[in-house]
């Protein structure tokens, strides 16, 4: 239960950061800044999609862990919501993992058109 809390928590506060310090308090303590293919600092907007899809298989675990743990106390449970659980925290994990193999942009990088640069 504790892990889908944690689920919960981490991308909110991830996509709040994110957008408060264009990118994040982390990528700022470390002085790291997000960019475009061009240099220029990202958007706000493209800062917090990047977020949004480094942690939507964390979101979706949290969901499906939500109902297919805590619902069951009350009803029967749901597999595939079981199944939707493991299938995302498979995918963050990955996707964390695909980040160690290639430092230079992760897919979340990729997809959203952003570099990692030191300021």
């Amino acid at each position: 239960m504790a892990i889908v809390v944690w689920l919960f928590g981490a991308p909110l506060v991830a996509l709040v950061s994110a957008v408060v310090c264009r990118g994040g308090l982390l990528l700022r303590m470390l002085g790291i800044a997000l960019v475009t293919q061009q240099g220029a600092e990202a958007g706000r907007g493209r800062v917090f999609l990047r977020t949004a899809i480094a942690w939507l298989p964390a979101i979706g675990a949290a969901a499906a862990g939500f109902y297919a743990f805590v619902e069951p106390l009350f009803e029967e449970q749901d597999a595939a919501l079981l199944g939707l659980f493991w299938v995302s925290g498979t995918v963050f994990v990955i996707g964390a993992l695909y980040a160690i193999v290639d430092t230079e942009r992760g897919i979340q990088d990729r997809i959203a058109g952003t570099y990692l640069v030191l300021k």
